[in-house]
């Protein structure tokens, strides 16, 4: 029977050869590379750090692997353990230098691969508004829209070719381009999933979506290394972090922390946060590293009752969101609808509200508005017993008044009685409707005014008419409008039987 070997990254089985044909992983390198980076400072299964693996231990390329498993990379000294935040940081910073070139140029494709596309059919499309003016706004929508397209897939393509590479130190650019580009749909996918599940926790009150996001934060380097996709990444990704939750959310949120403090240095912190993403990166691939250490090739459930049910708790967060903030609106303006309401209903107080037109401005409610009917006008009489007493003095019942006022304070006095005192407010405007007690003959309307202060605008307007009961019509008598600084003026009004 032909011996045959697994592959120690993909598990594909093969004759014994150096490059994997399902991965095209060089084997002998990839296992060098795996005890390299589990090694712990100082110790590596009780042998000094610096040892180096003998000649015999590692197959030269082409010579094949005479056993049927290779041997499996060291785990961890401190077994059941994760790996300190210190010792993350240092073999982080160790394959940060070693990649640096390879990952910064990767993480930098994905945003040319997102900008090139939308420039290029964004611009186009404007280019071609100027000429078919008709279809211009539809023309820049079609181009933004295809261009935002293909840029996505770029992007996604360039950022899986990062993670491929962060996977498999063997990949230089172009080979993480090649094998990236056989997974962008995966990856898509994958992304796609991540953003709304994890986006749907955030909805769902914040702590939901922190959550999820440590439970599913490793599932793109469970893709590029285990070539376990969609749902089945993010489950995996879940089983991994069971039990650890609290010691990965601390190793994760010091790494964030550390990314948002960079990111606010005024200048250089946007092209600070660019340099350093591969170390952040480096250091997540490594606690999942610690992870498959600590817990081997963890089973999961993967049937469609798991998958609908997260899909449906981040579908939910979709749903109840946009309830919390109409119902949080909804109070809003029935609290504001009730305020409005007491306030005209007051007797107490004047309304005051932002400058409008005199045309659109309410009546001041603590004042007599247009009348009724005869019956409220002034110079009526009034029963007692039997008798029908005149009043003192017989007044033309349908002569009104109307003051507006903004920017002013001041007074309004007529025949020597005061009728209105203008409560002046910076921006505000005042306004009166009613009745007052004008007589037949000559009236005299006293007006003390004074501006306020840093006004943009003042105005001052007072006008007596006449008002038919009957058709509702107003018939004016006499208007003045006055926009200077202030001082004060007497008007006089004939009003004829």
């Amino acid at each position: 029977m032909e011996e045959k070997i697994k592959c120690p990254r993909c598990g594909f089985e093969q004759p014994p050869t150096a490059d994997c044909r399902k991965c095209q992983v060089n084997i002998p390198k990839y296992i060098e590379i795996r005890k390299r980076r589990h090694i712990v400072p100082g110790k590596l299964r009780g042998r000094d750090e610096t040892a180096r693996p003998e000649a015999k231990d590692i197959p030269k390329p082409g010579e094949g692997i005479p056993s049927k498993e290779p041997a499996a990379a060291p785990r961890l000294e401190t077994a059941g353990e994760m790996s300190g935040i210190g010792d993350l940081f240092g073999r982080s910073w160790e394959m940060f230098k070693s990649r640096f070139g390879t990952l910064i140029v990767l993480y930098l494709f994905s945003g040319l691969f997102l900008a090139i596309p939308l420039a290029l059919f964004f611009g186009s499309g404007y280019l071609f508004s100027l000429v078919l003016a008709d279809s211009g706004r539809f023309l820049v929508g079609i181009g933004g829209f295809i261009g935002g397209a293909i840029g996505l897939i770029g992007m996604t393509w360039g950022f899986a070719a990062f993670i491929h590479a962060i996977v498999d130190e063997t990949l230089g650019i172009g080979d993480s381009l090649r094998r990236a580009w056989r997974s962008v749909g995966s990856f898509i996918w994958l992304f796609t999933l991540w953003s709304f599940i994890v986006g749907g926790g955030f909805l769902l009150l914040i702590i939901p979506g922190i959550i999820f996001s440590v439970w599913f934060a490793f599932s793109q380097f469970i893709l590029a290394e285990e070539d376990v996709r969609g749902m089945n990444a993010l489950l995996k990704s879940k089983e991994y972090v069971r039990g650890l939750w609290f010691d990965i959310f601390l190793r994760l949120f010091v790494v964030w922390l550390i990314s948002a403090v960079i990111g606010m240095v005024p200048l250089i912190g946007f092209i600070l946060s660019i340099l350093l993403m591969p170390f952040m990166m480096i250091f997540v691939y490594l606690i999942y590293l610690d992870m498959k250490d600590l817990k081997g090739d963890v089973d999961y459930v993967s049937s469609s009752g798991e998958k609908t049910k997260w899909l449906g708790a981040a579908a939910l967060g979709y749903v109840v969101a946009p309830l919390i903030v109409i119902g949080i609106l909804g109070t809003t303006f029935m609290t504001s609808l009730f305020l409005l309401s007491n306030i005209l209903k007051s007797k107490d107080q004047s309304t005051t509200i932002p400058f409008q037109p005199p045309g659109l401005a309410p009546s001041k409610p603590d004042e007599t508005p247009y009348p009724q009917g005869p019956e409220s006008a002034p110079g009526t009489t009034r029963e007692t017993g039997q008798m029908a007493l005149p009043a003192e003095e017989e007044r033309p019942r349908d002569v009104m008044v109307y003051i507006y006022s903004l920017n002013y304070k001041g007074s309004v006095r007529l025949n020597g009685d005061e009728l209105y005192e203008i409560k002046g407010e910076q921006d505000m405007n005042y306004n009166f409707s009613g009745g007052g007690k004008f007589r037949y003959g000559e009236n005299v309307i006293d007006v003390d005014y004074a501006s306020l202060p840093n006004s943009w605008k003042t105005e001052l307007k007072i006008k007596v008419y006449k008002y038919d009961w009957n058709t509702g019509k107003e018939t004016v008598l006499e208007e003045w409008v006055m926009t200077d600084k202030g001082g004060r003026k007497s008007f006089q009004v004939a009003i004829s039987r």
